[in-house]
């Protein structure tokens, strides 16, 4: 049988089932790419996991962010050589936690010691005000360390049918500050309450500039708010502050001394010890209230007007035996001497 050269049909070859075409082997390595990132992702994942205690350790020694976790153990070189001391070492069993103004009393180098000499293990979080109160009501910590609860934080706490116990173990000062361009030095607490009203609106009303007041507030159930309602206002109602105006701890120093909303008007509020020893702030003024300067030695005297003490807080009736041994440590020589090392007032 003759064959027809210009059949086509004769010249092109039968296809091959097991041979990838160029879109398959382009599909087929999109895949393998996909899956060596996936791979490459989830071992930097864990790579990142395995450090991050360490990174966020040393996070603290700069700035103490929301979520500070600190499993507080004491130094390797301070462990006894007799085994029968072993029991000293046990697994943390109380948790902690505490505003942002005071995270620096748990650094990893605190050791509290109970009577009996014996390290008191915990687990600390530095959560913020806010949350630290809702962690203790909802019985995720033991013990947390804040200013005075908000009345929708004692109402949170009664709907529960718990309550705060607190206990005072040391005083701050709570501080009203400007730009440093600001001229502004001192206000009375009659025309803080009267900025914050709106009654006042320029700082020519108070002795200043030429300069419509731009007056921040922080976030609801802060104890920084707290404070400002309960021992500043006492009642009167603050004037409804802008989307922009309201602010956390870190946010209100910002806006006081950044080079935007011309910030040299601005005015905000918060505690002595976080503006000038934890966040360092350079362009700040403190006030001084009614002609008193907010310093460490008008807290002890007592001549500050705006002096607040701070607490550690528990639950009433669900205080645990090293729940109290902590804060009777706090109460202690050894404990004051260390809320007045690192920079705030003792109680005592």
């Amino acid at each position: 049988m003759s064959t027809n050269a210009n059949d086509p049909s004769e010249k092109e070859p039968r296809p091959n089932p097991k041979k990838k075409s160029d879109r398959q082997e382009f599909v087929f390595s999109q895949k393998q790419s996909l899956c060596i990132l996936a791979a490459l992702v989830v071992a930097l994942v864990v790579i990142l996991d395995a450090t991050l205690p360490y990174k966020v350790l040393f996070q603290a020694q700069i700035a103490v962010p929301n979520q500070l976790y600190i499993p507080h153990t004491p130094p390797k070189d301070d462990k006894p050589d007799k085994k029968e001391d072993d029991d000293r070492y046990l697994m943390p069993d109380l948790k902690i936690s505490s505003a942002t103004a005071f995270c620096p009393l748990f650094d990893p180098a605190t050791k509290p010691l109970d009577a009996e000499g014996k390290y008191l293990l915990y687990e600390f979080n530095c959560r913020g005000t806010p949350t630290a109160y809702s962690s203790l009501t909802g019985t995720s910590d033991d013990l947390i360390v804040v200013f005075a609860p908000s009345n929708e934080q004692l109402a949170e706490a009664k709907e529960r049918r718990r309550e705060f116990e607190l206990t005072p173990i040391g005083k701050e000062a709570f501080v009203f500050l400007v730009n440093k361009q600001n001229p502004i030095k001192s206000l009375t607490i009659e025309q803080i309450q009267k900025i914050y009203t709106g009654e006042i609106t320029n700082w020519r009303e108070a002795g200043g500039n030429d300069e419509e007041i731009l007056a921040f507030q922080r976030n609801k159930n802060s104890g920084s708010q707290t404070a400002m309602e309960n021992s500043v206002m006492k009642g009167l109602r603050l004037k409804e502050p802008l989307n922009n105006m309201r602010r956390s701890m870190s946010g209100m120093l910002y806006a006081v001394v950044a080079d935007y909303n011309n910030s040299k008007s601005a005015i905000g509020y918060s505690f002595r010890f976080y503006v000038t020893d934890m966040q360092k702030a350079e362009n700040v003024r403190l006030l001084a209230i009614n002609g008193v300067e907010p310093t460490a030695e008008n807290i002890r005297n007592g001549s500050y007007p705006l002096i607040h003490e701070f607490y550690i807080v528990g639950m009433k009736n669900y205080i645990s035996e090293n729940a109290k041994k902590l804060i009777d440590w706090f109460l202690s020589d050894q404990g004051q001497k260390h809320i007045e090392k690192v920079g705030y007032v003792p109680i005592n």
